[in-house]
């Protein structure tokens, strides 16, 4: 014998419906918030260095009509230059970051000098 309940109408339906787009809506809005209040207290994102990292920084050489500033290094170039400041003040020049925490830059300036291509300034630390 079926038996009707009330609770199975589809006016429920849409109303969970609702609560479900209205939840995803105001925890988006609050992670944003959130994501907003960090950065303005200077906080940023941490990536750890790949392989795949590093290419597409190393493609990044040539997406601009401007001269490559590429710095290659090691956790010093990497952490000790500020590339806000870079880019603003060498305004001719398009900087690249190319150094990698813990390891010799040599393999990267071979590829570059072998890139005949390669038309930039190198710094090397």
């Amino acid at each position: 014998m079926h038996l009707y309940t009330s609770s199975s109408s589809s006016w429920l339906k849409r109303k969970w419906l609702t609560v479900y787009i209205v939840s995803v809506f105001l925890s988006a809005l609050f992670l944003i918030g959130y994501e907003s209040y960090l950065r303005s207290k200077g906080y940023s994102a941490s990536v750890v260095d790949t392989k795949d990292l590093w290419a597409l920084q190393r493609s990044k050489v040539y997406q601009n009509s401007k001269k490559p500033l590429i710095f290659l290094g090691a956790s010093r170039t990497l952490f000790g230059i500020d590339m806000k400041w870079v880019k603003k003040n060498m305004q001719e020049y398009y900087p690249v970051m190319l150094a990698i925490n813990g390891h010799y830059p040599l393999m990267a300036l071979k590829d570059l000098a072998k890139d005949t291509s390669f038309n930039g300034l190198v710094i090397v630390d």
